[in-house]
């Protein structure tokens, strides 16, 4: 019996804000307001970053995910 282990795709806030098409400030906005989940244990050169799946779902569970738009690479 072999179990997936699902790899992680670490990502900061610019990322988070570039891959929901978000103006830059709002996903800082969400962490200081401690409304995103909780980060990845560590921090990527002194910042926090989070999982892409965990935020993914976490922004379609909170209605704050809308599907990207054509053009971007992750409509492709």
């Amino acid at each position: 019996m072999s179990t997936k282990i699902k790899p992680v795709e670490p990502v900061g806030l610019s990322e988070i804000a570039d891959r929901m098409g978000l103006h830059r400030q709002t996903p800082k906005q969400w962490h200081g307001r401690k409304l995103l989940p909780p980060p990845g244990p560590g921090t990527v050169s002194g910042a926090p970053w989070w999982d892409w799946a965990v935020i993914e779902a976490w922004a379609k569970e909170t209605g704050r995910w809308s599907e990207p738009a054509e053009d971007t690479p992750e409509a492709g």
